[in-house]
């Protein structure tokens, strides 16, 4: 799920406020896994 995140993201990077608790969420798990 969150490569599919990571497309959406990078498909459309000024979709607005809700991408960026996304992108947090995103970060969140590159921190947690490796």
């Amino acid at each position: 799920m969150l490569r599919q995140r990571l497309e959406a993201y990078r498909a459309n990077p000024g979709g607005g406020s809700p991408w960026s608790e996304v992108r947090r969420r995103i970060e969140r798990g590159r921190e947690s896994k490796p």
